[in-house]
């Protein structure tokens, strides 16, 4: 953050703002129409289930099916 302040300043005679350490606390605080969401591991068996290849053939099949 602090980078993209200093280039939008870079015309500027007064120094850049600096970003500080709980910068994106206070914004969640002031913006309550952003909420963190915490990201869950997948469950095994649907880790185990994504094959390119199998899900490629699944479509293939679908597509043909379709246009019969």
């Amino acid at each position: 953050m602090n980078a993209i302040l200093l280039d939008l300043h870079s015309d500027s005679l007064l120094p850049a703002p600096i970003v500080g350490e709980h910068w994106s606390d206070i914004f969640l605080d002031c913006h309550t129409e952003y909420v963190i969401r915490k990201q869950r591991t997948l469950n095994a068996d649907r880790q185990n289930s994504y094959h390119p290849e199998s899900i490629l053939d699944w479509f293939t099949q679908y597509k043909s099916i379709c246009e019969k």
